[in-house]
């Protein structure tokens, strides 16, 4: 019996309960967190702020899914500041309480 022929009916058994659409393997999710890890880089251990950590990761998983339109963004903060005479919101509303970091233990 040739090798071809002994794995024959695991392989087509295994093919038969696929779902027919969809990645099949894990190379797609290697791929995504091998580009991740390239834009975060050394910067990951100094990630203690788990709100900015989060807020990272939903950019840039915005970036590669090519949910972003950079156009509607700037339209969006230039109406945010015009409203706010040109001032951001108070920076510590976005931050860990003070002496209370989030990702540290």
């Amino acid at each position: 019996m040739t090798r071809t022929a002994r794995f024959d009916a695991l392989i087509r058994g295994q093919a038969a309960t696929r779902p027919p659409v969809g990645p099949h393997s894990t190379g797609p999710l290697e791929t995504y967190f091998r580009g991740l890890e390239m834009a975060i880089g050394d910067r990951a251990a100094k990630m203690t702020n788990k709100h900015r950590a989060d807020a990272l990761l939903k950019l840039l998983t915005a970036r590669h899914n090519a949910w972003v339109d950079e156009d509607a963004w700037t339209d969006l903060i230039r109406d945010h500041l015009v409203a706010r005479k040109g001032h951001a919101i108070h920076q510590r509303l976005r931050t860990d309480p003070a002496g209370t970091p989030s990702l540290r233990v």
